[in-house]
């Protein structure tokens, strides 16, 4: 289970990030073309098609872009969530480290910190249509609430069912082995 684990998370965070990358040229693509149109800069030799289904691209994205920018910020997360696991694996060695990687080290920290404040109020609030339990409650105090409470009716369940997938994407890279 072990291999399977080490082997499977790369391939499913190599899928993420092509999926992100495509998403993100898509979002960049529809952005510039909305700024041409608000600007009123049209092609006269665009065919009728073309700019119809351009058109249509653009009602699309207004329905795709909320749930793409939740995605990018959750994937910006465990990136950073990732990096600062590493560093805690590294705390033995740190006073042997120069000093700008040590400060590098703590923006990498204190940014990580920022974001995953930020995914918690933002991103789950939405996802699990409640705010967190204090202001200063990050994701994982969140998804360890969800799984410790027994889960009351179907958005109870919900949220419970939220952490649980959460759990093999956070739990192999700390240190402890147990991170939700």
């Amino acid at each position: 289970m072990e291999g399977f684990k080490r082997n499977l998370l790369p391939a499913v965070a190599g899928a993420l990030s092509s999926v992100w990358c495509v998403l993100w040229v898509l979002n960049t693509a529809v952005g510039l073309w909305a700024l041409v149109d608000l600007l009123g800069l049209y092609f006269p030799g665009l065919p009728p098609a073309v700019a119809a289904a351009v058109e249509w691209l653009l009602a699309v994205w207004d329905w795709l872009r909320w749930p793409v920018w939740f995605a990018t910020l959750v994937l910006a997360l465990w990136v950073f969530y990732l990096a600062v696991m590493h560093l805690a694996k590294m705390l033995p060695i740190v006073e042997r480290l120069p000093a700008r990687v040590r400060w590098l080290a703590w923006f990498v920290a204190g940014f990580g910190l920022a974001l995953d404040l930020l995914v918690n109020w933002v991103v789950f609030t939405v996802l699990c249509l409640q705010l967190p339990a204090q202001a200063s409650e990050l994701v994982t105090g969140r998804l360890q609430r969800y799984i410790r409470l027994q889960p009351t009716g179907l958005l109870g369940q919900w949220r419970q069912g939220i952490a649980r997938w959460m759990e093999p994407l956070l739990d192999p890279f700390d240190p402890t082995g147990d991170h939700i």
